[in-house]
């Protein structure tokens, strides 16, 4: 293994080590809020405007991650949804064939 391209395992553990420090960050941040909020409000209104601000965070967030329109599922030809119309068509196409060999003689 090259240093440019560490194996899966490194790569996963610093991946999740990343996402907890980002945690960690998120939760430090978010108790700073509080806390200057508290000081310009009292604690319960912090706590109500901090709270509404995660609600819509995470509405935003959820929105974002829905998936989009299914995909429309192909269009059956009547060929397909009817294995004898198949079997009919080519029986006419069969006979048409014969006939257009015998006049062509």
């Amino acid at each position: 293994m090259s240093p440019s391209n560490p194996p899966l395992s490194a790569r996963l553990a610093l991946s999740v080590a990343a996402a907890m420090i980002g945690v960690a960050g998120l939760v430090m941040l978010a108790r700073a809020a509080w806390l200057a909020l508290a000081l310009r409000f009292d604690p319960i209104t912090a706590t109500a405007i901090e709270g509404g601000v995660l609600v819509v965070v995470a509405g935003f967030m959820w929105l974002l991650a829905r998936p989009s329109a299914p995909p429309t599922p192909p269009v059956e030809s009547a060929a397909e949804a009817n294995p004898w119309a198949t079997l009919a068509g080519a029986f006419v196409e069969g006979m048409r064939a014969g006939r257009g060999y015998g006049a062509s003689r």
